[in-house]
Parts: structure tokens; C-alpha cells; sequence
């Protein structure tokens, strides 16, 4: 193999796909979210672990006192603030090799907490949940697949 065929590989993901496929798409807080996760290989490689990423994401506008070089003071800003509400990476499989042209789904049953926030949005404040597969590969990117969609969580009492 030349030089540049093995830094490319390095620096490339493999050549496959990631899909995602929920049962349902509209999930109450504390509900689990089930479905599947596909990975379609077009190349041989091996995989350290196959997992789902689950994010909830807090965005405020707030007020910060900034020092101005210019003003040589400190001035009120708005700025956006954010913060990781909650977050899980369950391993979907362990260590797994994929050969060329293979097809694998790997079952996906994550619970979402009842204490979490559901997602909203205002004029000052976001909170917005998301979801993506990743098939993890040790000394290259990872192939990953984010669901083209932000989902809905909302709260039992006002699940309607």
C-alpha cells in the first residue's frame, strides 16, 4: 500500500452508512426509545463499538459583563449560553468486524428520564433534544449519522 493511500485511510471514515429507524418519533419524558440501528459497510473494517448518542441541550440568552479593550470598562453583552442537560452513549455492540457489502441492525432500547426537560423553544431560551448513530473504527473518524430530525420530548402531564 503507498504512502498516501494509507494517510488517506487515516484520515477518512469508512466507506459505509449509519441509518437510524425509531418505532415512534413523538416520545414522552421517561419513555423508552426503541428501534434500530442499521450499518451497511461498502468496505472491510473493524469497528470498536457501535453505540446511539442521545443529547438534551439548554441554550439561554443572558447578560455577561465583558471587558471592551476599546471602552477600556467592562460593558453588559448578551450572549448565548449553553449547557448539557443530559447525555448517553450506550454501546449498541462491542468489538464486531464488518465485511464488504454486509448488512447488520442492532436493536436500540434507551430509557429517557422523567426529571429531564422537554423540549421547548422561546424567545430568550431552547432546549432541544437529539439522537444519532455511531459505528466507532480505532485510528480513523468515526461513521456517524445524525437523525435528520431534533425530537419532541415532552412531559407526561402534557403529552397530549
Amino acid at each position: 500500500m503507498s504512502f498516501f493511500k494509507k494517510l488517506t485511510s487515516k484520515l477518512t471514515a469508512p466507506d459505509a452508512n449509519v441509518q437510524l429507524k425509531l418505532n415512534k418519533y413523538g416520545i414522552a419524558l421517561g419513555e423508552n426509545v426503541e428501534g434500530t440501528l442499521t450499518v451497511f459497510s461498502k468496505e472491510d473494517f473493524d469497528a470498536t463499538e457501535v453505540r446511539c448518542e442521545i443529547q438534551c441541550v439548554e441554550e439561554a440568552k443572558t447578560i455577561k459583563h465583558l471587558y471592551d479593550p476599546s471602552l477600556k470598562r467592562t460593558v453588559p453583552r448578551e450572549v448565548r449560553d449553553s449547557a448539557v442537560l443530559f447525555a448517553v452513549k450506550p454501546v449498541l455492540s462491542g468489538p464486531t468486524h464488518f465485511a464488504r457489502s454486509q448488512t447488520r441492525e442492532f436493536p436500540l432500547n434507551i430509557s429517557i428520564p422523567v426529571g429531564c426537560r422537554s423540549t421547548y423553544q422561546s424567545i430568550d431560551r431552547r432546549v432541544a433534544w437529539t439522537i444519532k448513530g455511531v459505528a466507532a473504527v480505532d485510528g480513523r473518524p468515526e461513521i456517524s449519522r445524525p437523525g435528520p430530525w431534533k425530537f419532541r420530548w415532552q412531559h407526561p402531564a402534557f403529552n397530549l
